[in-house]
């Protein structure tokens, strides 16, 4: 994986990459950017694939003026490994990360060892960290087994530079049960931020191909209205022709935030196709292919847009990207 880094001021910014060891943050890459230009940082491999809380697991982007950071995981080929996946998450600044976020995601799909999961990073050294788990816990393994806690009937303790990650088994008893719905939250003013992630997503299920997903979660981006878009997949036509826009289906995906949650989803030609009441341990999904959706809610929601398994062209591949509410939208973007 690696860090697209967008400078949009109009002179030279410079950029870090940090890593903490010991007691402190030390710089591992540095980068000069000029301005209106892009810069791709490359760290070396440090990934974790199990349940735990580990040390030294985190980078940290600084830089000297404003810029805006992708987390990206690239698409690579080669004939001993063909078919790595490509997805990327718009990372949030941590001036705009909370003290609670309410999860959107998939799940760990029966039959598959590739697993979905979270991890969590906090701002600031001794933060608690709450857990209310929608999903089974795939256990820690024994060198984890004494620092980390199967029941969260206590917070868990995430120090300066550390990742909690929580994988997630299949639940055979209930196929839809993932990480949707989940709620991690710290219980005094300090905060922190939600990756939302899946080694390998198949949507809906399992067909002899998944698709790595990654997204960076803003409770910021709760809200009560949303346009939620079909995802491109391909464009046929060349020279004086027509170009034809070929879609997958996109799968959306609402979590409720409090109880007893009304929405409402409507076609663009304002058809309502369902008004349904749902809770935050069971978010509602709809799929779509031949119309842009908007969903409406009477209290806060996340909602969340997955490209799906290929079924229309041989481009479909499982991605997720959060939606920001239509209050939040904006007229510039970098």
């Amino acid at each position: 994986y690696g860090f697209v880094i967008i400078n949009p001021q109009s002179r030279d910014v410079l950029v870090t990459v940090e890593r903490f060891v010991g007691h402190e943050w030390l710089i591992s890459e540095s980068a000069t950017i000029e301005p209106q230009q892009t810069h791709v940082f490359l760290p070396s491999d440090m990934h974790k694939l199990t349940t735990g809380l580990f040390d030294s697991a985190v980078l940290r982007i600084h830089s000297s003026l404003p810029v805006v950071a992708i987390e990206a995981s690239p698409a690579q080929y080669n004939t001993e490994q063909p078919g790595f996946s490509a997805s990327a998450t718009l990372m949030q600044p941590s001036s705009g990360w909370t003290r609670e976020t309410r999860v959107a995601g998939w799940r760990t799909q029966p039959g598959m060892a590739d697993q979905a999961f979270l991890g969590v990073v906090t701002l600031e050294d001794f933060t608690p960290i709450n857990v209310d788990l929608t999903f089974p816990l795939d256990p820690p393994p024994d060198d984890q087994a004494a620092r980390f806690p199967m029941s969260f009937d206590e917070p868990v303790t995430v120090g300066m530079g550390q990742l909690l990650r929580l994988s997630a088994l299949a639940d055979p008893g209930d196929p839809l049960a993932g990480l949707a719905g989940t709620r991690i939250w710290s219980g005094q003013e300090q905060h922190s931020v939600v990756f939302s992630a899946h080694a390998c997503a198949a949507i809906p299920s399992y067909e002899g191909s998944c698709g790595h997903t990654q997204e960076q979660l803003g409770n910021g981006l709760l809200g009560r209205h949303f346009v939620a878009p079909r995802l491109l997949a391909r464009v046929d036509g060349s020279g004086d022709d027509v170009p034809e826009l070929i879609y997958e289906r996109t799968m959306i995906q609402v979590v409720a935030n409090e109880p007893d949650t009304l929405i409402s989803v409507i076609r663009a030609d304002n058809q309502v196709l369902e008004s349904v009441v749902i809770d935050p341990d069971e978010p509602y999904t709809i799929m779509q292919r031949d119309s842009e959706l908007a969903v409406t809610s009477d209290k806060p929601v996340t909602v969340a847009a997955y490209m799906t398994n290929a079924e229309f062209t041989e481009l479909g591949s499982a991605s997720m990207v959060q939606l920001a509410p239509v209050e939040q939208w904006t007229t510039s973007h970098w």
